[in-house]
């Protein structure tokens, strides 16, 4: 390549928006987008349907975020959140970096799954490891794609202490990753 490279970076949240671009908005480099990565089936089907948790309204609880992430229309059209995906990047990404609110993990592998012009087999894609005691996001992924189509590196010597309460994780989408298996002909 011509040694160049352009982040785009997506924020959902319109005071995230505001800051990102408060600290990034000169940098030629970094493209800021004031949108979720996600759409509205998506958040239905592989976020709210996968969240875990204790019973209960307060947070941690499922409640809390059944709630939570229940009122995303209402947030969008009142401006809180910038609004669904739309705006895909020119051309294939060489790492994608997920960093969502938890539970959102999967709707965000889901939605840029989608969009077969955004990666490849190439891509590397790095996640943070939200957890609780009920499931991490790499067990939400991989109970959803049975890591048929998804193969999630193990952390290297060099890797962070496991001590951390969010770890990040590899991993890396082999052919169409469809639910429950991946069949690189599809």
């Amino acid at each position: 390549g011509g040694g160049g490279y352009v982040i785009h970076s997506y924020e959902g949240g319109k005071s995230l928006f505001k800051t990102a671009k408060k600290h990034w908005g000169s940098n030629k480099r970094i493209v800021l987008h004031n949108e979720l990565v996600m759409t509205k089936e998506n958040l239905a089907k592989y976020v709210v349907a996968n969240i875990k948790g204790p019973p209960g309204t307060e947070w941690p609880g499922r409640g809390y975020y059944e709630k939570y992430y229940g009122g995303t229309e209402e947030l969008i059209a009142t401006g809180e959140i910038g609004g669904w995906f739309a705006t895909e990047p020119p051309c294939k990404a060489d790492i994608i970096l997920i960093d969502g609110t938890r539970f959102t993990h999967a709707g965000i592998v889901a939605t840029l799954l989608q969009h077969k012009n955004i990666w490849g087999r190439d891509t590397v894609w790095l996640a943070e490891n939200d957890g609780g005691k009920e499931a991490s996001e790499q067990e939400i992924l991989e109970s959803i794609w049975k890591l048929g189509g998804l193969t999630v590196e193990p952390p290297s010597p060099a890797d962070p202490p496991s001590r951390q309460d969010h770890p990040w994780m590899v991993f890396r989408v082999d052919g169409c990753a469809r639910e429950g298996h991946g069949d690189p002909g599809c």
